[in-house]
């Protein structure tokens, strides 16, 4: 079997959850390779799928990848959404797009469907405790589902933009 038709092997990161709730994280030009991806009333279809062609695409072009392993969702719209793999480089086809700025975190331990309800809640306490608007949100999907089982059940970080870059 040729290396660009093989499935990448896990890279799930080894987290502690707890560290990543409420932490803040600065991205400065942080490099991603990025894939449209469809949804429906509110929830991305075929996310696995997605994930896994956008490791292939990345093994295919040669591209590093970054560390910790990082696969985040942009939410384009109630019907599109954007998939973003960090990469280890700054160098790459045209659909790379770079990550800028300050990020809050909060620790999603539950099903893909309820993420909605638990972004609300994290947005409503930013803005009660900060008194600011995210101005963008990303999901970042930790585990993928050969490990969800193994470690309790899915956990997502939500990644909410609470500020510019201080770099």
């Amino acid at each position: 079997m040729h290396h660009r038709d093989a499935t990448p092997p896990c890279r799930c990161p080894a987290l502690s959850y707890d560290e990543w709730e409420g932490r803040r994280v600065m991205f400065t030009q942080k490099p991603f390779l990025t894939r449209r991806v469809p949804r429906a009333f509110g929830v991305s279809i075929g996310v696995e799928e997605e994930i896994g062609a956008l490791r292939r695409l990345a093994l295919a072009l040669d591209l590093p990848l970054g560390e910790p392993p990082m696969v985040l969702e942009r939410v384009r719209g109630f019907f599109r959404g954007e998939l973003l793999l960090a990469l280890g480089t700054d160098t790459g086809p045209e659909n790379i797009a770079r990550l800028d700025g300050a990020y809050l975190a909060a620790v999603h331990r539950g099903p893909h469907e309820t993420l909605g309800a638990a972004r609300a809640r994290f947005v409503a306490a930013i803005g009660g405790e900060r008194g600011v608007t995210p101005r963008e949100i990303f999901y970042w999907y930790t585990d993928c589902p050969r490990c969800r089982d193994a470690r309790g059940g899915p956990v997502t970080i939500i990644l909410a933009r609470i500020g510019a870059s201080e770099a």
